[in-house]
């Protein structure tokens, strides 16, 4: 019997590695997020997006800075990010947030297909993130500029992190403690976008 504190899975059966699964996962990911890509280079129709994460930033830039918006509710939220997407506006336009947002997403299945990888098979990474990338709400999200997406992100690569520090049990206490560090702060940063990406915390 193995290490109890070995959180890794066997790989075996259908998540052991198969070329054909990996591609066929690859293929379902990009048949998803290619629409999604479309969605995100046509003008915003989320409500969401033209009333809170759009406005906001667009408020930001016609007052030249920062300020108070008391008037919108949703305006005193977590704001990480739309300092990202009024920087996007900036430099463009207000198509930028809803790219930023499919980036996100990216990443976000991205992390999914390493932990897979990592704790079971490059088959078991693939089919994760495939699953993750044709849920329709996550497909749906990632043509919008949101904040969704980057939460899971966020907390994605904070677990990854955490990961790293799990299996490092070897390594110095100065290795282990730095990726302890990134876990939190990425965790951290989930919460400064959406509040309740504080939970992995």
């Amino acid at each position: 019997r193995g290490d109890d504190s070995d959180i890794s899975i066997k790989a075996d059966g259908w998540f052991a590695p198969r070329a054909g699964v990996e591609i066929l996962a690859l293929g379902l990911s990009a048949a998803a997020l290619a629409p999604a890509l479309l969605a995100a280079l046509a003008p915003p129709t989320a409500f969401d997006a033209l009333v809170y994460h759009l406005a906001v930033p667009d408020r930001w830039i016609a007052r030249g800075r920062m300020v108070d918006l008391s008037f919108n509710q949703y305006a005193r939220q977590s704001l990480n990010l739309h300092v990202l997407y009024t920087l996007g506006m900036l430099m463009a336009n207000d198509r930028v947030p809803a790219l930023i947002h499919w980036g996100c997403g990216v990443l976000a299945g991205a992390g999914v297909w390493a932990a897979g990888r990592r704790l079971g098979s490059p088959s078991a990474g693939a089919l994760s993130a495939a699953t993750l990338m044709t849920t329709p709400k996550i497909s749906a999200l990632a043509g919008q500029p949101m904040t969704d997406l980057a939460v899971i992100a966020l907390q994605v690569c904070a677990f990854l992190a955490w990961l790293n520090w799990h299996k490092g049990r070897q390594a110095g206490p100065p290795r282990r403690a730095g990726w302890m560090l990134v876990a939190g702060v990425l965790a951290g940063g989930a919460g400064c976008v959406k509040y309740h990406g504080f939970i992995v915390l």
